[in-house]
């Protein structure tokens, strides 16, 4: 996608020299008026401005000042005479980018207006990573060697050369995230930004703006231009978090960006293409959120091109004690703490419990037992763990005859009560707490019988 570049001089001859140069690299638009410019930047998208300093109607000065005033993205390279170097000078102050002193050279101009352009980017991508400081995550990393994780590390693959939209789907806490970061790193957008939307914690009325950014005087309180986290991932990738929590209204708009590469920000007309790829995540079911008219059938096909399950917890038990150490060593570390081991039967607790919090879960449990071991203990054993995981895995034969049938099933019975009183009768959740489907806990209710005490 070529830059669009503004040409805004009196002499129309020096006008179509310019045009003619910039051709190959550039798409331009010219002008002979600073008001004229001003028309232009609130009609089209402008990477940059080159502006004569000395014009009829409204100078370069006046119109750069403007253009200042209500648009800070286009860079602008003041065109000026050899005698006039002061004023430049005055514009460099006023918040030109750079000038160029007439006759110019060619290659110069080239050369001022491609360095120039690559410092808005940057600037752009620098200024997005200092406000997002607070999620780097460079150390996080996909652990496990299972082959329900291996297939995702295939998908991952094979999606990662593409540009083709990717839905990651999985439970709360399976780290659909990391998903989005691997595909990230080895994606061709690699040393490009990675802008994340969480769309289930900024305000709803915020939203919008976070998007797709806002004009100064859009909205109350919008004291300036701001850019928006689309305009900011341009040939990079935008990550959406939660997307089934995007309002409704906001789905159509997201619609158009995606099938047509174009957006507008909020209280603008200018129509800016982007170039950024887009992935999401939902643990929702957005087939369900489609039939109950909480999410666009035609987004939900757009953003559904290539799906990536993330598999629960529980059903990649291999990958947990490799989860363990891996969190073991990163909360000792941090803490200052001699690296603990986990005796075998701490191990065994954590691999038969089902953690329906997934992945997330299990590191704030290793979190909170680094924090609470003192410096003299070696050894992470059951009694530190919590009570809900070790009742998990606790089995009584005690009482049932001596036959482990009889004992299996009394102990089934027993573990399917406490998950129905737990969540007040809730099937769903108690199924997922014990790390069953609902099917599966249906077929067992059917043989214990329905008047399971809860």
């Amino acid at each position: 996608m070529k830059p669009n570049i503004l040409i805004v001089d009196d002499d129309e001859s020096i006008r179509a020299s310019l045009a003619l140069l910039l051709d190959e690299s550039y798409k331009t638009l010219e002008v002979s008026r600073g008001e004229d410019a001003l028309e232009a930047l609130n009609q089209t998208h402008i990477d940059a401005v080159l502006l004569d300093v000395k014009m009829n109607g409204l100078d370069g000065l006046e119109t750069l000042k403007l253009i200042r005033e209500h648009h800070e993205q286009p860079v602008v390279i003041m065109l000026t005479v050899l005698e006039d170097i002061k004023t430049a000078v005055t514009a460099i102050k006023l918040g030109a980018n750079d000038y160029l002193r007439k006759p110019y050279n060619k290659d110069e101009l080239l050369l001022t207006l491609e360095r120039n352009l690559q410092i808005k980017n940057e600037h752009n991508e620098i200024r997005y990573l200092k406000s997002e400081l607070d999620r780097v995550t460079e150390s996080k990393i996909i652990i496990g060697q299972s082959a329900e994780i291996k297939k995702v590390f295939t998908l991952i693959n094979q999606a990662s050369q593409s540009n083709t939209t990717v839905l990651i789907t999985g439970e709360t806490g399976t780290g659909k995230e990391l998903v989005a970061r691997e595909l990230h790193k080895r994606s061709p957008h690699a040393n490009k930004p990675f802008v994340i939307v969480n769309c289930a914690t900024i305000p709803r009325d915020l939203l919008e703006s976070e998007l797709f950014g806002h004009e100064k005087g859009a909205f109350t309180g919008a004291l300036k231009q701001k850019l928006g986290k689309v305009e900011i991932a341009n040939d990079g990738i935008i990550f959406f978090d939660e997307i089934g929590c995007l309002p409704i209204e906001l789905q159509s708009k997201l619609l158009r960006a995606l099938q047509e590469k174009t957006f507008e920000r909020v209280g603008g007309t200018v129509t800016i293409p982007t170039n950024a790829r887009f992935i999401f995540a939902t643990n929702e079911n957005l087939k369900q959120a489609v039939k109950q008219n909480t999410f666009r059938m035609d987004l939900y096909y757009r953003i559904n091109v290539f799906p990536i399950l993330v598999p629960p917890l529980r059903e990649r038990k291999e990958d947990i004690p490799l989860l363990v150490d891996y969190f073991l060593n990163k909360y000792c570390i941090e803490q200052r703490k001699t690296i603990f081991h986990v005796s075998p039967p701490t191990m065994d607790h954590f691999v038969n419990y089902s953690w329906p919090g997934n992945i997330r879960q299990l590191e704030n449990e290793i979190e909170k037992l680094v924090t609470i071991a003192n410096a003299a203990m070696t050894t992470i054993t059951p009694d530190l763990i919590s009570e809900e995981i070790r009742e998990t895995h606790s089995t009584d034969f005690s009482t049932e005859g001596g036959l482990l049938n009889d004992a299996l099933e009394s102990l089934e019975r027993k573990m399917i009560q406490k998950a129905l009183h737990k969540f007040n009768g809730n099937k769903t959740k108690a199924a997922q707490y014990l790390g069953i489907s609902r099917r599966g806990l249906h077929k067992k209710l059917d043989r214990f019988g329905e008047s399971l005490e809860v």
